[in-house]
């Protein structure tokens, strides 16, 4: 197998745990988020209708992480390779931001949530272990 045709695999960031875990459906978006800026950086596209429901040679996904794509498919359309997004544990919101992540929730009146970055997936050369 060349160099050109070996498969790319994605592997999921560790995620920042605080004293609380997160709840399963935030992970779940941060996780989706993160693995779709790494697709569209690694396609080489510049938002997510460019790919049209196609994912480009050599790139894999697993059958969890085409769950978390299709699970996050109203954010993934709204994302560049260059996005950076946080999500709220607390109130559940996400917002996209510029520069730095915000420090407190922001997104919700009187939460007091500290948001989450979403983290790109490395790029492995085997399959991950779901």
């Amino acid at each position: 197998m060349s160099e050109a045709t070996k498969p790319i695999w994605f592997t999921a960031p560790e995620v920042n745990q605080s004293a609380t875990p997160l709840p399963e459906h935030v992970r779940s978006m941060l996780h989706g988020i993160g693995l779709g800026i790494s697709v569209l950086a690694a396609a080489k596209v510049t938002c997510w209708a460019d790919l049209d429901g196609v994912l480009p040679e050599p790139l894999r996904l697993t059958d969890t992480q085409m769950s978390l794509v299709n699970a996050n498919t109203h954010v993934l359309g709204l994302l560049r390779p260059k996005s950076k997004v946080a999500i709220c544990p607390v109130c559940g919101r996400w917002q996209m931001y510029s520069s730095t992540a915000p420090s407190r929730c922001n997104m919700s009146l009187h939460c007091n949530g500290k948001p989450v970055q979403a983290k790109p997936f490395r790029r492995a050369e085997v399959p991950p272990e779901d």
